[in-house]
């Protein structure tokens, strides 16, 4: 009696395995596994030709140099001079097309939101940075408390999000100096 149901398992097992193989048979595009070395064949030479036709979503800054001359100027001379504008306004498909056209909107975000997209780098309790001195990190609200400020108050209040130290004394002149 054991062995009948020992043959109907191994019978089961036996069509999952056809099945799997014909599925496989039929979805593994062709040129898959024909190029590459002899341990790495899990490569598909038309997958470069996919990624060319696929439609370009992120752009440089200077894309956005062209509409936002006032912005770039500030964060060029800023700490934030090496953070991409897409970082904080999202992808620039979404704002201008390949051809520089205006077809919506970039992401601004304001108030409440301002302050948690300040806090993903500048967040002084972020468990995988080590390093403290590359990325200037404030504890949130002990920042507010100790600018005696109000618990409500926004980065952008004191800050200039483009230019965050422009407002901030020992650099206002420097500032002031370029022009802005």
């Amino acid at each position: 009696m054991k062995s009948k149901y020992l043959i109907r398992v191994i019978l089961i097992l036996a069509i999952i395995i056809i099945i799997g193989g014909i599925a496989k048979f039929i979805f593994t595009p062709k040129d898959f596994g024909n190029h590459g070395s002899l341990f790495y064949k899990f490569y598909r030479l038309s997958a470069i030709d996919d990624e060319l036709k696929r439609p370009i979503k992120h752009f440089t800054n200077s894309s956005c140099i062209k509409c936002h001359p006032n912005e770039s100027k500030m964060q060029s001379f800023s700490v934030h001079k090496s953070v991409s504008c897409e970082f904080c306004h999202g992808a620039a498909a979404s704002h201008i097309d390949e051809n520089g056209k205006y077809i919506g909107k970039a992401i601004v975000v304001k108030k409440k939101d301002l302050i948690n997209q300040c806090l993903r780098c500048h967040n002084g309790i972020i468990p995988a940075r080590r390093i403290r001195n590359v990325v200037k990190t404030i504890l949130y609200p002990d920042h507010l408390k100790n600018m005696k400020v109000s618990l409500s108050h926004t980065c952008d209040q004191c800050h200039i999000v483009h230019a965050p130290l422009k407002n901030i004394k020992h650099v206002k002149k420097f500032f002031e100096k370029e022009g802005f």
